[in-house]
């Protein structure tokens, strides 16, 4: 059987920033995890109104690094897509409550 094929970023090698960086084949290890609530930016790294989100996103996941059931993720929607990050535009930003 065939399996469809997504545009991926490498996976990172380290990701403990505030902001974790999520990739295309790092997608459903994040989200689907059972524990954990996912906040994802989707962003295009030349659109002015995802440079001017950026202070405010990184701000309010250091704000919100303590509570461990809470992930605040971003993926460049340019270079990654998965059939669950449905963007409209730039930025989009959706929420994932655990286990779903």
């Amino acid at each position: 059987m065939l399996k469809p094929y997504y545009k991926s970023d490498s996976i990172p090698e380290t990701n403990e920033e505030d902001v974790k960086r999520l990739v295309a084949n790092s997608f459903d290890e994040i989200i689907l995890e059972e524990s954990k609530d996912v906040l994802l930016e989707i962003y295009a790294p030349w659109c002015g109104h995802c440079r001017s989100l950026e202070p405010m996103y990184n701000q309010l996941a250091k704000h919100l690094r303590g509570i461990d059931s809470l992930v605040i993720a971003k993926m460049d929607g340019t270079t990654n897509e998965h059939p669950r990050a449905r963007k409209v535009g730039f930025p989009t930003v959706l929420f994932f409550p655990a286990g779903n």
